[in-house]
């Protein structure tokens, strides 16, 4: 009689060659996939030893560029919290407070360097119900103006001339600055002009600056961050998009004949738009230990004179295309469409005519599907 064959395999011995083999593909898979959530998602997997070494990397960084800002005891103290007592000509100066709202912006106007040091756009909340804020909470504020290599904020007199219009005075060395900002809440833009006369040998020009906390977002595989924050730059006949993490430093960067800089994120930003005779140098730096993004504006003096003059539009607001056009053209840019932006540009366009008819962005989205299914109809049926 034939003897039943051995059926040790079929009973489930553990360790017969196909369950090793599953068993160890498995483990490259899990291997595989662990390396590339690391990599994608470097903020849950990194170390300590080398957010210390990303930490001393932004504090180098940081000190390379502040040269022409603040002396090295203020900075100091920034990186907890804001100043509060520059000192100018050697004497503590009380700082002034100037306060603008509507229903648009609520604006909180320092003497140091007659900043915004407080931005809240009313007309956009956040999922508390709560004003945005676009102000960083410590260290150098938002359209800060000072002298080209002087330490100590430019402490000024400010007043409020009209019902729009702000007016600061300050004197340093012989030589007045005055700076007038012209507000125009409608388009979430301001004029700014500055006025520096009876200049004298200690002057090489004005410093701006463009400030913003880069917060962190959450996001996990099944639901990706879209708050994108980003450093944007117009110079000479190009553009650089800088993009901003508070786990990822970028190296300090210099920009010669800088037309536009901006610090934003996915849907609000802050923008300079220089109006000037004399064309800007800026300079961009991210501090990893504050997580505040700092671009110096600077206007350098060429032909020496008795009076030295710049403008530029300051935008604090939505990154809304036609408000941005309606401020001047070259704020489009700083909506981003990715790499095939002509193309997306046109299906925006489009998208919003389609709104402008129907009133309604859903039925909206519909329209444009079946549209662009209509066009490539034809190659459906031909492939």
């Amino acid at each position: 009689m034939q003897q039943p064959p051995n059926n040790q395999n079929e009973n489930g011995n553990f360790f017969d060659p196909k369950t090793l083999l599953a068993i160890v593909l498995v483990g490259l898979v899990w291997m595989g996939w662990q390396n590339y959530l690391s990599t994608k998602y470097p903020d849950a997997y990194k170390q300590k030893a080398e957010e210390a070494v990303l930490a001393e990397q932004g504090k180098t960084s940081q000190k390379a560029v502040a040269e022409n800002a603040r002396p090295a005891k203020e900075l100091k103290n920034n990186q907890g919290g804001t100043f509060s007592k520059p000192i100018a000509d050697g004497k503590d100066v009380p700082e002034q407070i100037l306060t603008y709202n509507d229903e648009f912006w609520t604006l909180k106007f320092s003497s140091y360097g007659m900043a915004l040091k407080e931005i809240y756009l009313n007309s956009y909340t956040d999922r508390e119900n709560q004003p945005i804020p676009l102000s960083p909470e410590s260290g150098f504020m938002p359209f800060e103006t000072n002298l080209v290599g002087r330490q100590a904020p430019l402490n000024f007199q400010m007043k409020q001339v009209e019902d729009k219009v702000f007016l600061g005075r300050a004197q340093w060395n012989g030589m007045i600055v005055e700076k007038r900002v012209t507000l125009k809440p409608e388009s979430y833009s301001f004029d700014t002009e500055i006025t520096v006369s009876q200049i004298g040998d200690g002057f090489s020009g004005l410093v701006n600056f463009v400030s913003k906390k880069v917060h962190k977002v959450e996001s996990s595989f099944f639901m990706p961050a879209m708050n994108q924050q980003e450093f944007f730059v117009a110079h000479g006949t190009t553009t650089d998009r800088e993009y901003l993490s508070p786990e990822t430093g970028i190296e300090p960067s210099a920009y010669a004949q800088a037309a536009l800089v901006s610090l934003g994120e996915q849907y609000f930003s802050l923008a300079l738009v220089d109006k000037s005779d004399v064309i800007p140098e800026a300079k961009f730096n991210f501090d990893l230990t504050t997580s505040i993004g700092l671009t110096q504006v600077s206007h350098s003096i060429i032909n020496r004179a008795n009076t030295f003059k710049i403008a530029y539009t300051g935008y604090a607001g939505p990154k809304d295309l036609d408000i941005l056009k309606q401020v001047d053209p070259r704020l489009a840019e700083l909506v981003d469409f990715g790499w095939f932006s002509w193309l997306a540009r046109i299906l925006f366009d489009i998208l919003r005519w389609f709104y402008s008819i129907l009133g309604n962005w859903g039925l909206a989205i519909i329209a444009l599907t079946i549209l662009v299914r209509l066009f490539v109809l034809p190659f459906h049926m031909m492939s």
